[in-house]
């Protein structure tokens, strides 16, 4: 569909059908106008400074005690490609922390990593300058191994705006920014603790929040269109996007704009993944579209959320009163995006489960060699799976989650490889759920995908991604470059899963 075509289907209307049982207003929360994300400023010497730490700050019309950076829901470090940064951290919580700049290729000694933790009432320097080709939506968070949890689930969240040194898109520079989260409460309103399920599962909480609101709108003139760029921050929740009433542009993702526009009626965004879309308002006064997640089943085991199986909505598109507007030109190419050459070095890696064999897990142990029935509805308080639970507790029990049969250790080397040396990965999801895989300190391409019993596919273009879904028993074959020495993670990005043992690391001389 060429761009003229898109413009005609975006302006009238119903391209998309709603999913049925979709409903705004679900819980009485009135309509709001998007929060715009604060922006973080240096001081005078042009340096920046976080504190994490506690703060009471008011959520879908209830007080709570969050975690977050200088006290602020999705603070936004403003950059462009070649900038210094250099950010003092202190850490206000009464557990170790670090700040990863997930997306940002920065010195392996300031990547965030568990194992340059941050004591608790301690600070350290950030120092590194964001390279050329590091333009894109990126974003920080914690990553102390064993805490790293805890804090995702308290809102400690930032993004990182990299812009060019020169535009390729300027008549759709003016880009809204949404960071998606979810938060779990108690009666008292306080941050729940984790569940069995949680760590089984990887935690979604009941409140999704876009920029820390619910229900928000954002009203633009009649037939625009409006770049925004989107960040998962959830911990476990997959967003699988659609906007009803038309199709979308996808413009870039983790690594930045694509080598094209390329048209999409839904869009499936996992943990830890960014995605740069542009959208279409319709074209009368007053006319609204809905930009909503629709359910995806990951593999969900034991009794399902009650919001599992429901569309979510995210943001109202409203047309306002003023006169429509004439739609810039979108380029036919974005950016060059050539393959890896072949690789030198070929690896396998193969992600795994191990599930509690008790008897309250009947029906969920070794599902990744065996299958087997996986959902269970009518879940209540009561269930052993929705009682508080901590990652030691889950570990003793017998739950981890495994690479090539290992489950993390700090202190161990799994690959070890050479800078500037091009690599082939063969990823292998041997479970029966969905898995998101990061890899830290670089961007990766991806070859060819292969489902259980198929062929394997190639993929019909490069685009740069650092983090990747694997659907149950599916094979994937990466193509990536680490060009700095030091020691970097690979994982699956649900934070619990990561947190039970699904990670790795590789040391790069």
């Amino acid at each position: 569909m060429n761009r003229r075509d898109f413009i005609k289907l975006s302006l009238a209307g119903g391209a998309l059908a709603g999913l049925p049982g979709l409903s705004w207003a679900d819980d009485g929360i009135s309509p709001s106008t998007l929060a715009r994300l604060p922006r973080l400023e240096p001081d005078g010497e042009g340096r920046y400074h976080l504190t994490l730490a506690p703060a009471r700050i008011g959520v879908a019309g209830r007080e709570t005690e969050l975690w977050l950076y200088n006290g602020l829901l999705g603070p936004v470090l403003e950059l462009t490609e070649g900038d210094r940064l250099e950010v003092r951290v202190t850490n206000g919580l009464a557990q170790p922390t670090t700040v990863h700049w997930h997306g940002l290729k920065v010195p392996a000694g300031q990547d965030g990593g568990p194992h340059d933790a941050i004591a608790p009432g301690a600070s350290r320097w950030y120092r590194f300058t964001v390279p050329e080709g590091n333009a894109g939506l990126h974003w920080f968070h914690p990553h102390p191994h064993g805490h790293t949890a805890e804090q995702i689930a308290h809102g400690a969240a930032g993004l990182i705006l990299v812009k060019p040194r020169m535009s390729l898109l300027p008549d759709h520079d003016h880009q809204e920014l949404l960071l998606v989260t979810d938060l779990r409460l108690d009666a008292a309103g306080r941050v729940a603790p984790h569940t069995m399920a949680d760590w089984m599962n990887g935690r979604e909480g009941e409140l999704l929040l876009v920029n820390g609101g619910r229900h928000a709108s954002l009203v633009r003139p009649p037939a625009s269109e409006q770049r925004l760029g989107l960040v998962n921050a959830c911990a476990g929740r997959y967003l699988h996007l659609r906007l009803d009433g038309a199709p979308f542009w996808l413009l870039g993702t983790d690594g930045g704009l694509l080598a094209a526009p390329e048209l999409r009626e839904e869009l499936l965004l996992v943990p830890g993944q960014r995605a740069d879309v542009l959208l279409p308002w319709p074209a009368e006064n007053g006319a609204e579209r809905l930009l909503f997640s629709q359910p995806y089943d990951r593999g969900w085991m034991g009794p399902e959320p009650e919001h599992y199986r429901r569309p979510q909505p995210l943001l109202r598109l409203v047309a306002s009163g003023a006169a429509a507007v004439a739609v810039p030109p979108l380029p036919d190419r974005l950016a060059r995006i050539d393959w890896l050459p072949e690789a030198a070095v070929s690896r396998k890696l193969v992600l795994s489960e191990r599930m509690p064999a008790g008897p309250e897990h009947q029906g969920h142990a070794g599902h990744g060699a065996h299958g087997g029935a996986r959902h269970q509805q009518g879940g209540h308080a009561t269930h052993p799976e929705a009682m508080a639970a901590s990652a030691q507790g889950v570990l003793e029990a017998g739950l981890a989650f495994l690479v090539n049969d290992r489950a993390f250790d700090m202190e161990h080397i799994m690959f070890e490889g050479k800078a500037g040396q091009v690599e082939e990965w063969l990823v292998e999801n041997d479970s029966h759920m969905d898995h998101p895989f990061h890899v830290h300190g670089t961007h990766f391409q991806v070859l060819a995908v292969q489902a259980r019993g198929g062929d394997w596919q190639a993929l019909a273009g490069p685009r740069w991604l650092d983090t990747v879904n694997l659907a149950p028993y599916q094979k994937l074959r990466l193509r990536l470059r680490f060009e700095q020495p030091g020691d970097w993670l690979f994982h699956c990005h649900i934070i619990e899963h990561e947190e039970l043992g699904m990670m790795g690391t590789i040391r790069i001389g």
